[in-house]
């Protein structure tokens, strides 16, 4: 069994705050581009003490992305591809979906703690019942957790979870994991956090390289007090026409073995009725 937590990744917590926040600020407002609530969402973030805002995952620019658009834009490869950054495009709150995506880091532990999900504002019945099933299973992706020895055995769980919703998962691509495809990946630590300079390269390289990553092949256990993200990025195998929908959570096992879900991307889902 799991559990919802919203408070055992701080930097994630704050992260969540300052989305939803400048939402807010921006829904249905007029000429608002990507790159202007890109600047504005990063600005809010370089407000906190505690965050280095300046994300590690960077490409793209900041460790952020903002993009609107179809369903085409959606089934972008990866965010360091210089086509997925942000741009002057205006975001069309009636009719575009929205990738939103930060991966700043928490200074006084150095864990990162990246926040995604794409949202969509629209009144399109068959585009909210496909995230109804898409969240459908990730539910039953949390069980599957629990139900798991290994991160092979878990991965393996959610490919048939979500054939069952007629859905497949075209899973995050990494330049650092040797299958290149995963489902999410543990999240490392780094000590030495200035908040002034911000990250070395040499920091964000270690981020990468230290992850842990939920893919087919790696056999690691679910050790207790580690963090790690759930990355899923669904779409319909009946209807090409319907959005790649993509949900990042974070989970924790705590020092009993209890698993906890970090569910403020549902809280986000709620907000607008597409759960």
């Amino acid at each position: 069994m799991y559990s919802f937590n919203t408070n055992f990744n701080t930097g994630r917590k704050i992260a969540y705050n300052s989305l939803v926040y400048n939402l807010n600020k921006c829904l249905c407002k007029d000429n608002i581009t990507e790159k202007y609530f890109c600047e504005l969402w990063q600005e809010s973030l370089k407000k906190e003490k505690d965050i280095i805002e300046d994300g590690w995952y960077s490409p793209p620019p900041k460790g952020m992305a903002v993009l609107s658009g179809d369903t085409k834009r959606m089934f972008f490869k990866s965010l360091r591809d210089k086509d997925n950054w942000v741009t002057d495009k205006i975001i069309n709150w009636e009719n575009d979906l929205l990738f939103l995506f930060c991966s700043p880091v928490y200074i006084p532990t150095g864990i990162i703690c990246d926040f995604g999900v794409t949202l969509y504002f629209g009144k399109n019945k068959e585009i909210i019942e496909h995230f109804k099933n898409t969240h459908d299973a990730v539910l039953e992706m949390f069980n599957a957790i629990s139900d798991s020895h290994t991160i092979n055995e878990f991965f393996q769980k959610c490919q048939n979870i979500f054939l069952k919703h007629k859905l497949k998962n075209y899973a995050t691509v990494s330049r650092t994991d040797p299958t290149i495809y995963n489902l999410g990946h543990s999240l490392p630590s780094i000590d030495n956090i200035n908040k002034t300079n911000g990250l070395t390269g040499e920091q964000r390289e270690l981020i990468s390289t230290s992850r842990k990553f939920i893919n087919s092949e790696t056999e690691w256990e679910f050790f207790n007090d580690v963090q790690f993200t759930i990355e899923p990025q669904l779409s319909s195998i009946d209807n090409p026409k319907l959005p790649r929908i993509v949900y990042h959570y974070i989970a924790n096992k705590d020092k009993d073995g209890k698993l906890e879900i970090c569910n403020d991307v549902d809280l986000i889902l709620d907000r607008y009725n597409l759960i």
